[in-house]
């Protein structure tokens, strides 16, 4: 059975994983450039601060120093998400029909 968990950001998130599922954790980082991720945001318009490219700039920067770049840099499989949905459907498809044959 495979659970997905959206949205770790500490290490101390993945020690707790880690320690629970052992080597059936399976830390996948998904990532796509800044401005793509800004584009997206803007698009979706769920928040209007979403449209600020600074503030963005800031809450990535606070992400990153509570260890969310090292949560990233732990990752056991980076997906690069820069392209279309169905182009990042396809690959967590593929990803998590090798991970079941795990």
């Amino acid at each position: 059975e495979t659970c997905v968990v959206d949205g770790l950001r500490s290490p101390v998130e993945v020690d707790r994983f880690e320690a629970a599922f052992g080597d059936a954790f399976v830390l996948v980082s998904v990532e796509a450039p800044f401005e793509t991720r800004a584009s997206r945001l803007a698009d979706r318009g769920r928040d209007a601060s979403d449209a600020d490219r600074e503030a963005l700039r800031e809450r990535e920067r606070r992400e990153l120093g509570f260890g969310m770049g090292e949560v990233m840099d732990r990752a056991d499989v980076t997906v690069e998400n820069s392209g279309s949905l169905a182009a990042f459907h396809d690959r967590i498809r593929d990803l998590l029909a090798v991970e079941a044959e795990r």
